[in-house]
């Protein structure tokens, strides 16, 4: 059943809309995004890895924010042997609502 739910899942959100929706707001003219107050650059020619998708089942209308959740490692993901995960950059999470509209978007160093 999981992997049905995953390719549902990988369906109603594909990786090109995720790296589209994400490119539209890094490639601004300058590439750069805030990051812990401070703005850093992406290149354009980055390794971008979509680390998780996830859909949240909420069980009260409005409660969250947002249906959808996509994690993504910018510079590629790094994992270790005791779980201490890495970014080569930075990691963003990016929030859908149910149309699949992008709602919110996060760019943070730890893994999360």
């Amino acid at each position: 059943m999981a992997d049905q739910l995953a390719k549902l899942l990988n369906q109603i959100i594909p990786d090109e809309k995720i790296l589209s929706d994400l490119w539209e707001i890094v490639d601004d003219g300058n590439n750069k995004v805030e990051l812990n107050d401070t703005w850093i650059e992406i290149p354009n020619k980055i390794q971008i890895d979509i680390v998780t998708k996830a859909y949240f089942l909420e069980s009260f209308p409005n409660i969250g924010f947002g249906v959808y959740k996509v994690l993504l490692a910018l510079g590629g993901f790094n994992q270790d042997l005791h779980d201490f995960h890495s970014a080569g950059i930075c990691f963003s999470t990016m929030f859908y609502d149910e149309e699949i509209k992008l709602i919110s978007i996060d760019f943070h160093k730890e893994f999360r």
